[in-house]
């Protein structure tokens, strides 16, 4: 449906950071026309920020690494003031230090060698993604890939850096996922404590961005997606919407549901995946640390954990109002519920010294896309690449990227550059 004007239309479904930074690098260019639509009444996703009087506390992302180099660059365009997230620790022991206290050599030589194999395989998968010995490697889990390579201090960091984080366990989570996120900028961000955080909150930044720099419709659910040859019809309700090109910036399975039919990519993708339950509660906790930004515990993010556990608190603020310090609690959920979930963490509270005051809000998080074994060596990342543009549908998130900011920033550049170029080339045929 491109009209004489030579624009192309494109509607981005989802207002989260995946929708709201593709839309952003396309913004740039004249002859896109994007409409981002968000469910929610406000954007901004799983950077869901918390704010009571002068107490602002994220409940999702909570920091820009070294490689945020887009994020980081709209702060400074908006004039935001940042902080760093501060000192962390595993029971009370300085992370890095954490990880030297395990058997192996020096740390910074285990690092150098985790950064190489990491290089390598990666380098495989890059020139030949049906390599199937790479794909044997990329898909085993990763702690499996660390004891091959014998580097048991890295696997130690990844017990922080993937578990706590909420990317699985490392029996479960394989290795392409866990190397695409601890990589070199991700543990020189740890080593220089440089991760920074928006004073005014993740969620008014994003915000933000979009009302300087975006058409976002809030609010606005899209119900139903029908796919034509020359086109996209979306509905939210009984209103209709017309576009060239639709982006998928949700999970791919909520995506589809909307359609009269999945395509057999989709398909796979969705039979490839499962999404980790993922908990976040703010409580007020008193008689507990304030030290460090972070605490993580041994029995909530090492292999014989259980799932419900608490893996880690971040220390927030303070609101007498609210039952004074605050932190944000983080669980794999498993099969417990909310309340549930709420016990086991007041109880590994006690256990740590702290005395839980009250529980003040929960968020359940659909969250981490895991790629099977199966699924991976069956070519799952090679169909990533190759869906994009099909049936006039582009694809970003977790699913094609990680859950992490700044590789999904860094995948909506590239995201961004293809659709340019596409657009391009139609203008010249037309």
């Amino acid at each position: 449906m491109l009209q004489s004007t030579n624009e192309t239309s494109i509607a981005i479904i989802g207002g989260g950071p995946a929708g709201l930074s593709l839309a952003r690098f396309l913004s740039s260019v004249q002859e896109l026309n994007v409409t981002v639509f968000e469910a929610a009444p406000q954007v901004g996703g799983k950077s869901w920020t918390f704010q009571h009087d002068d107490v602002t506390c994220e409940m999702g992302t909570c920091y820009a690494t070294r490689a945020d180099t887009f994020v980081r660059a709209w702060f400074k365009e908006l004039g935001l003031e940042t902080s760093k997230l501060g000192a962390s620790t595993v029971d009370g022991v300085e992370y890095f230090r954490w990880a030297k206290m395990g058997p192996g050599g020096p740390l910074p030589l285990e690092v150098i060698r985790y950064l190489l194999a990491s290089r390598r395989l990666n380098r495989k998968l890059a020139q030949d993604p049906t390599d199937a010995k790479a794909l044997e490697e990329a898909s085993m889990p990763i702690v499996e890939w660390l004891r091959k390579k014998r580097l048991p201090r890295m696997e130690r960091l990844h017990y922080r850096a993937v578990t706590n984080m909420g990317y699985g366990r490392l029996d479960e989570t394989p290795t392409v996922q866990a190397i695409n996120w601890v990589d070199l900028a991700l543990i020189s961000s740890g080593r220089r404590n440089d991760f920074l955080m928006p004073t005014i909150g993740w969620g008014n930044f994003w915000s933000r961005l979009a009302e300087k720099h975006l058409n976002v419709l809030t609010s606005m659910r899209i119900t139903r997606v029908e796919r034509h040859t020359n086109g996209v019809s979306l509905w939210a309700g009984d209103r209709r919407f017309e576009f060239d090109k639709v982006v998928c910036a949700i999970p791919v399975d909520d995506f589809t549901a909307m359609t009269e039919s999945e395509t057999e990519n989709e398909a796979f993708i969705n039979g490839s995946i499962s999404w980790n339950a993922y908990s976040t509660t703010l409580m007020a906790v008193k008689n507990w640390f304030t030290e460090e930004s972070v605490r993580s515990f041994e029995n909530g993010i090492l292999l014989e954990a259980n799932e419900g556990r608490l893996m880690s608190a971040r220390h927030e603020a303070y609101s007498e109002e609210l039952g004074g310090p605050l932190y944000v609690l983080n669980q794999l959920c498993g099969p417990y519920s909310k309340d549930e979930l709420i016990e086991i963490a007041e109880s590994d509270i006690r256990d740590d010294g702290g005395t839980p005051v009250r529980a003040i809000l929960t968020k359940r998080w659909k969250y981490f896309a895991q790629y099977s074994e199966q699924s991976v060596r069956d070519g799952l990342l090679n169909r990533l690449k190759r869906m994009q543009g099909e049936s006039n549908t582009y694809y970003t998130g977790a699913t094609f990227s990680h859950e992490a900011v700044s590789k999904i920033t860094r995948f909506n550049r590239a995201l961004a550059q293809r659709i340019t170029n596409e657009h391009a080339v139609a203008r010249i045929r037309l």
